[in-house]
């Protein structure tokens, strides 16, 4: 697969996504988040709409959230998850879900993906539209970023999630 195919189908999938259905996608799964225990029980209220009045564009946050019932190894957690729609709400703009805490041992980490509708950095090897970082921080270098294939944004919130809680996995092995 070249880098050019990935960003052409990763590009073609952000203009099919359907981002009327985004606030529900992502609700859904914070409700099951609550439902097992690993958020709190508000936690798919807790997933705002606010209007950017300079751009009419439509922004969702659940900022900062803890988790629990975590891996072995990792002392805490806590879930953001941000997206933001055009003024119709018919693309999605950008999309960012991250996690991030302390391991047992005091050690900080962090697993955050993007989706960024535009094109940023150097090219699609250097900076896809679906990213993912993984390190001790988003600021610490080596900053890389791991190219994702294209999947729909919300199933990437499954993902970060699969990172950090062991049940939470969509697709076990038979």
């Amino acid at each position: 697969m070249s880098w050019s195919s990935l960003a052409e189908r990763q590009r073609k999938l952000l203009t099919e996504y359907r981002a009327l259905e985004f606030a529900g996608h992502v609700r859904t799964r914070l409700a099951k988040l609550a439902a097992s225990k690993h958020a709190a029980q508000n936690a798919p209220h807790l997933f705002r709409k606010s209007i950017r009045t300079e751009t009419s564009e439509v922004a969702y946050q659940y900022i900062d959230q803890p988790l629990a019932g975590l891996a072995g190894g990792i002392a805490t957690a806590s879930l953001t998850v941000q997206g933001l729609l055009d003024s119709r709400q018919r693309r999605l703009l950008d999309f960012t879900v991250s996690a991030s805490g302390t391991t047992t041992t005091e050690a900080t980490w962090v697993i955050a993906v993007h989706v960024n509708a535009k094109q940023d950095g150097a090219g699609a090897c250097s900076h896809a539209h679906f990213h993912a970082h993984v390190g001790a921080s988003m600021d610490e270098p080596p900053k890389v970023r791991v190219p994702l294939p294209d999947v729909a944004p919300p199933d990437l919130l499954d993902w970060v999630l699969t990172q950090v809680l062991p049940d939470w996995e969509p697709c076990p092995w038979p």
